[in-house]
């Protein structure tokens, strides 16, 4: 059993590519279409020069993420 979640979606994708990973009031989402487009961000990320072990925001925004204490919401 693959032990990331990239695995994961691609032994999904492989196991039953038409199959709904994610549903929303908008629609779904195939296994097969969550794989291309997590491969595709990564290809992205890849050509911009990010590596393995390079620490990025989830917003897009530049710099650090802010930071926050764990004792506050």
């Amino acid at each position: 059993m693959p032990d990331t979640v990239p695995g994961l979606l691609r032994a999904a994708a492989e196991r039953d590519a038409g199959g709904t990973w994610l549903r929303t009031d908008d629609g779904t989402l195939s296994f097969a279409a969550a794989a291309g487009a997590v491969g595709a961000a990564a290809g992205r990320l890849r050509d911009a020069g990010v590596r393995r072990g390079d620490l990025r925001r989830g917003d897009g925004a530049p710099g650090p993420l802010p930071a926050r204490r764990a004792d506050r919401q």
